[in-house]
């Protein structure tokens, strides 16, 4: 491994400190939220941590998606009782549909 890439990261989400390889990602951290994640691959070989970074991807990549679903299911609905709202109550006007008098 030459010196200009030992010890700093890449665009691969890999870097090795020492002996071991180490990667980053994007994940999610123990406050819920999402944000650049380091974790060692505790090996020296870089397949290994190669193995691990395409698993970690992987994985949050799914939840990550399940995560933008759940969210937008949730937006859909708020909107709906927003739309009913609106119709059964001539009183109260959805957020921004007209300025005040």
């Amino acid at each position: 491994m030459s010196e200009k890439t030992k010890g700093s990261t890449d665009s691969t989400g890999l870097y090795q400190r020492g002996r071991v390889w180490w990667i980053t990602y994007c994940g999610p951290r123990p406050d819920g939220s999402w944000g650049q994640i380091r974790e060692s691959s505790e090996s020296s070989d870089p397949a290994v941590a190669v193995k691990l970074r395409d698993e970690r991807l992987r994985r949050y990549s799914i939840v990550r998606e399940q995560d933008l679903a759940e969210a937008l299911a949730k937006r859909v609905a708020y909107e709906e009782r927003l739309t009913k709202q609106s119709t059964s109550s001539p009183r109260v006007k959805p957020f921004g549909s007209a300025a005040r008098s």
